[in-house]
């Protein structure tokens, strides 16, 4: 083999190597756990008799679920599952962003005590999506048996795009002590 093309080679090389270790594939995440609460639960029957569910999401995170639910055997469901964490930021008038626990409330317009003028400072966040396989999953029926809600599930992480680039896990839909009569979403990634 030629000098040249031993050097080009040997530069190819640590350039793969390079990039290879730099590049988001190669980062490892330290898993956490995530803890939401689910609400505004909408689901919509579809004609081959699966259900799609969509759910706003609470809590250490922010967003939308959405859940197919494929009728398996007994009264269970499988399917799959997508999050995107999608919300409007709460910001100070400088621009910085403020945690959603020092949301302050804000008065009435009717309350004389009103700051005046008063404006809300909001930008859209979108820090990216998580999705995967619905493993299994039981759900809350009406009388002429139409599904109208979740009870608990589980799920797994397969996907995740953004800052949650690589993530992997597992999660589930159920209660929650700390949430009592809430449903919650607890992920692990």
């Amino acid at each position: 083999m030629s000098t040249r093309r031993t050097a080009a080679l040997a530069v190819l090389t640590g350039f793969v190597a390079l990039t290879s270790a730099t590049s988001p594939r190669a980062q490892e995440r330290t898993p956490r756990s995530y803890l939401s609460v689910l609400s505004e639960e909408r689901p919509s029957t579809m004609p081959d008799g699966s259900v799609v569910i969509s759910m706003n999401v609470l809590g250490d995170l922010r967003g939308l679920l959405t859940l197919t639910l494929v009728p398996g055997t007994g009264d269970t469901f499988k399917g799959t599952w997508a999050f995107a964490a999608d919300y409007l930021e709460d910001l100070r008038a400088d621009g910085s962003a403020i945690p959603p626990g020092e949301h302050a409330e804000h008065l009435e317009p009717d309350n004389p005590d009103t700051p005046a003028p008063h404006r809300e400072y909001v930008r859209l966040a979108f820090d990216g999506a998580l999705s995967g396989p619905l493993e299994s999953a039981t759900v809350r029926k009406a009388p002429d048996g139409r599904v109208y809600a979740i009870e608990t599930a589980t799920l797994t992480i397969a996907d995740g795009t953004l800052k949650f680039s690589n993530a992997t896990g597992s999660g589930r839909i159920g209660s929650w002590p700390t949430y009592p009569g809430a449903i919650t979403l607890l992920l692990n990634f």
